[in-house]
């Protein structure tokens, strides 16, 4: 049986200290304590700096892309202990040190921030059915893109547009892949449809729990 985490009081909205969302938080702060490889280990959780010298060599690498200065072991516990206090002025979370955590468990920084999300969800007291209908609008919109990349021809660009080919110049989105995401992720009649098909296939399987 895998060890809860200790729960932390969450900052309201509002909150002067909170600095970014309490789902976050307690996944940054999950991750330091269980996670292992691709599984969640057992026994006692990590402390800050068992994590961070696990966690080094991946931070800086990253942090390396966006032009931050490399982190000493002692510099990133610091860091660590910050960010899961989330009150302390000056650890506003960076997409840097999102896309860090995220490469650590092996995840786009998308899909982290994506399961922080229901993390959040959950904690405020949204029922599973409220939380399983955004999963499927997630899905909805990420089979949209899908269809959309799929679809497009194999030589021209269909998610940026620049001008010439040096690919130094600056560039900007194509948004049609975008809306099309986002009328996928709004369609209520495709939400209901799949509710419905994934409610018969329990169903039939045997299992009697809604959606």
């Amino acid at each position: 049986m895998v060890r809860r985490p200790r729960r932390t009081a969450p900052r309201p909205d509002g909150d002067p200290f909170k600095r970014f969302p309490n789902g976050l938080r307690a996944t940054l702060k999950s991750i330091r304590k269980f996670w292992h490889g691709a599984f969640v280990h057992e026994g006692a959780p990590r402390n800050a700096g068992n994590f961070a010298k696990r966690f080094l060599a991946t931070y800086n690498e990253v942090a390396s892309r966006y032009g931050r200065k490399p982190k000493t072991q002692a510099s990133l516990k610091s860091l660590i202990n910050k960010l899961e206090s989330s009150g302390v002025e000056g650890t506003d979370i960076t997409f840097s040190k999102m896309r860090a955590y995220a490469q650590f468990v092996d995840l786009p920084t998308g899909l982290l921030l994506l399961f922080s999300q229901a993390v959040s969800q959950e904690a405020q007291g949204r029922t599973r059915e409220e939380i399983n209908e955004f999963i499927i609008r997630c899905r909805l919109a990420i089979g949209a893109l899908e269809s959309y990349a799929v679809r497009g021809h194999i030589n021209a660009t269909i998610f940026h547009i620049r001008d010439g080919d040096d690919p130094r110049a600056e560039y900007d989105a194509q948004l049609d892949s975008l809306a099309l995401m986002c009328r996928n992720y709004s369609d209520d009649q495709s939400v209901r449809r799949t509710i419905e098909d994934w409610n018969a296939l329990l169903k039939r399987s045997g299992h009697d729990h809604a959606q």
